[in-house]
This record gives C-alpha cells, structure tokens and sequence, in this order.
C-alpha cells in the first residue's frame, strides 16, 4: 500500500539532494540513492526554484538553549539580571532576559496575571 502524506528529507538528505543536483545528476539518480520517488525530488527542487536555499541558521540577539539554561541556574541562585547577564556577555537590558525572564511574572498584579491567563 502507498504511504499517504508527506515523508521529509532530512537535513543530510537535503544537502545530499542539492550537492548532487548541482554535479548534474538527473531526478531519477537523485531519487535512487536516497531512496526516494523521483518526483519526491522535484518536489523539493522545484520549491525552491531550482537554487539552492541559504543554509539556515538562528540570528545572534537569539538565546541558545545552554544560554536559557544558565539564565534558569541564575535565576535559581538568586542572582540580578545584571550579573547573569555579565555571565553570558550579553547586555543586561536586553529582551531575552528582561521579557522573559520567569520571576517577572511575580512583578504584576494578581488581577492582570488571571486577565493574562484567561486571555
């Protein structure tokens, strides 16, 4: 029986898929060695124009997750925004630490908390 839906490349099917494409190889010997339909290919091909998309990758005012972690460590240890973010060399005012800093929910009333969650 046919699967039914969509069955995604991964990331090193992906870059597999375009490197070849770009060798020149044909959507049936692209399809062969990833053990994929010929037109699962072109599907992917042809989304993206023929070209090959830019590798992605996350903006640098965007927190890592080891990042989120320590400001958790921090926040557990009781220590300021300030020298949490001295520890990670990023600027204290900034919104990853300010906006969603977990123990600022305890600076809003209780009234506009409920508002908030029931929202």
């Amino acid at each position: 029986m046919a699967q039914i839906g969509r069955s995604r490349l991964s990331a090193a099917q992906r870059r597999d898929l375009w490197q070849r494409w770009k060798e020149g190889q044909t959507l049936r010997e692209i399809g062969r060695a990833l053990g994929r339909h010929p037109t699962s290919v072109h599907g992917v091909i042809k989304a993206h124009g023929t070209v090959v998309p830019p590798e992605r990758s996350r903006a640098a005012r965007v927190l890592s997750l080891a990042e989120r972690e320590e400001i958790s460590r921090g926040v557990a240890r009781g220590e300021s925004i300030r020298r949490i973010a001295a520890g990670l060399g990023r600027a204290p005012w900034g919104d990853q630490l300010r906006d969603r800093a977990p123990w600022r929910e305890e600076e809003i009333p209780s009234r506009q908390r409920r508002r908030l969650c029931m929202a």
